[in-house]
């Protein structure tokens, strides 16, 4: 199962709110990093009792900062977080299950990185215009919320193992594809 937290925050850069912001996000959060995979005590949230077919729930947010400038192209930060106290377990012990909710985080880095890769695009377009922007951001965050979907019901929460190592195969072809834009906060 995935919790998807898609948050755009839009505002002028502050480095001091920004490093706040950072420090805080270290304590209840991951930033996606390639070599280091999720382990079950990264999932902090009480399991929930209410879940008909999850074991788990992989809680990822995509965090774009950003804002316009006087003059010139608008600055983005943005990065894919784990986040821990919003993420929870009923097996502790699955590897497969493990890999599958490490395939939902790696969903949000793709999709991190397909912003970041847009951002560049127009920024090499000469675009100035802030809404177009925001507008093709929203678009990637939507794609972003389907292919979770898609995710789980195409590999059933990741049961069906045929479907899981297709998704898998496909997330990491694609972020290899993009390493270009695989810079982080």
């Amino acid at each position: 199962m995935r919790k998807v937290y898609l948050t755009i925050i839009f505002y002028i850069l502050c480095t001091n709110l920004f490093a706040q912001m950072q420090k805080e996000a270290e304590v209840d959060s991951i930033l996606w990093n390639p070599t280091e995979k999720l382990r079950w005590v990264d999932f902090k949230e009480p399991p929930n009792p209410q879940a008909l077919f999850e074991k788990a729930a992989c809680a990822s947010s995509i965090y774009v900062k950003g804002g316009k400038r006087s003059v010139g192209f608008p600055d983005f930060i943005v990065g894919c977080y784990f986040l821990k106290k919003q993420s929870w377990t009923l097996d502790t012990v699955s590897e497969s299950l493990l890999r599958h909710e490490q395939g939902h985080f790696d969903i949000a880095e793709l999709y991190a990185r397909k912003i970041r890769q847009t951002i560049d695009s127009l920024h090499k377009k000469s675009t100035e215009d802030f809404n177009i922007y925001a507008n093709n951001i929203q678009v990637l965050l939507e794609k972003y919320s389907k292919d979770e979907i898609a995710y789980d019901r195409e590999t059933s929460h990741g049961t069906d193992m045929v479907e899981q190592k297709r998704w898998i195969q496909k997330i990491s072809f694609e972020l290899k594809r993009l390493h270009n834009f695989a810079k982080s906060i």
